[in-house]
């Protein structure tokens, strides 16, 4: 998921272009239902290795690691430091990627679960790292995500959960944890000078709405 857009709501476009996106969404979905279907089991596995990884370093970059795809092989590998943290990020990497494969290990669909476990186990990010408190923050994120998507009844929907998805769209809006954040203002003095710097803001965890979200498209 990215940053919410100023049009991102369904009352902000025009109904032929809601109902054009829906209908692209329809299809994109019914393609991928039909893909799973026709796996054998090796295939699964192999699928969801690498949609794991593709999971990982979205969510890393939507979190605000720029450096994520770059490092990531050889910091999951324990061969070097993990992605460097900016003002953007609120935890760390190793924080995103832990609370990921724990949240995806208890996934309803089995191959899913397997392939999170299986690479938890053989991941070396973190071997000898101890249990730091900004870790339950990434788990905290996963935990509203899902008691949000339950509260808009996204997943009572099937197969097609628009309406559930505008409603947990508002949700997010007016939650605290989720919703956009206005960029903040410095003044620094410059000589006799004052100078208003213009920063940018920490990135809402919207990675953990997308964790969510992958338990409603099962």
């Amino acid at each position: 998921m990215e940053r919410f857009h100023p049009l991102a709501a369904d009352t902000d476009v025009p109904p032929e272009e809601l109902a054009l996106a829906q209908g692209e969404c329809a299809l994109a979905l019914g393609r991928l239902d039909g893909l799973l279907a026709s796996l054998t089991d090796i295939e699964k596995r192999l699928f969801c290795v690498g949609l794991l990884r593709e999971v990982l370093l979205s969510s890393l970059a939507q979190a605000g690691f720029a450096d994520a795809e770059h490092r990531f092989n050889a910091w999951f590998a324990g061969l070097d430091r993990g992605p460097q943290e900016t003002p953007l990020t609120g935890c760390s990497a190793y924080a995103v990627v832990r609370a990921l494969l724990g949240e995806l290990s208890r996934h309803p669909w089995e191959p899913l679960a397997d392939a999170a476990q299986t690479i938890a186990l053989a991941a070396r990010f973190g071997a000898d790292r101890p249990m730091q408190a900004e870790d339950a923050l990434a788990e905290e994120a996963i935990g509203r995500a899902i008691t949000l998507m339950k509260q808009a009844g996204a997943d009572d929907e099937t197969p097609l959960p628009f309406a559930g998805l505008a409603r947990l769209h508002a949700l997010l809006r007016a939650d605290p944890r989720f919703a956009p954040l206005e960029r903040a203002v410095q003044i620094r003095s410059f000589g006799n000078r004052a100078v208003a710097i213009e920063q940018a803001a920490t990135r809402t965890p919207l990675w953990a709405v997308d964790a969510a979200l992958g338990r409603l498209l099962t």
